[in-house]
């Protein structure tokens, strides 16, 4: 699973857990000990997600300028 998830490095992503409500976006910094670390694009913090409650993970839709589309949960 780590080897799936470390191409993500350094992208943005939204990252989907078991808990349909939690929604964790931003650029994945590490995979390490079967934990996802994110920095979130408007936040100094970082957030770390448990690997096993990753249901689906997708780098953040871009538009044709390159910018991030708005996107609805």
């Amino acid at each position: 699973m780590n080897n799936v998830l470390e191409q993500f490095i350094g992208k943005e992503c939204i990252v989907y857990t078991i808990n349909s409500s939690t929604v964790v976006t931003g650029t994945i910094t590490s995979v390490e000990n079967g934990w996802l670390t994110v920095k979130p694009f408007k936040s100094e913090e970082v957030q770390a997600v448990n690997c096993e409650y990753v249901t689906y993970i997708r780098e953040y839709p871009r538009n044709k300028k390159g910018k991030r589309k708005e996107i609805f949960y």
